[in-house]
């Protein structure tokens, strides 16, 4: 084995812009980002998510959908409660 990162999400604690990355956390990084992006839509679905459509956002010419989500406690992102947008047109 050449390299392990026993708690890969531990490992971020305490960064800033400056910290130097080990080899792994890219990896680490990217593959939970990548993972959280193409599942959330269906996560949002499992029981416990509490989710309510927020007003749109209107930006220039394109209305943006926006919706609240609370996680429910089990593997929460950086904050527990956000809103999401996707884009239409107007």
């Amino acid at each position: 084995m050449l390299e392990e990162l026993e708690r890969p999400r531990d490992s971020f604690a305490d960064h800033t812009l400056k910290t130097l990355w080990t080899t792994l956390q890219p990896a680490c990084f990217v593959g939970t980002a990548m993972g959280t992006y193409l599942t959330q839509p269906f996560t949002f679905t499992l029981p416990g998510f509490d989710t309510r459509e927020l007003e749109p956002w209107q930006l220039n010419d394109e209305r943006w959908r926006r919706l609240r989500v609370v996680w429910p406690g089990i593997s929460p992102p950086i904050t527990a409660s956000r809103p999401f947008t996707s884009a239409t047109t107007a």
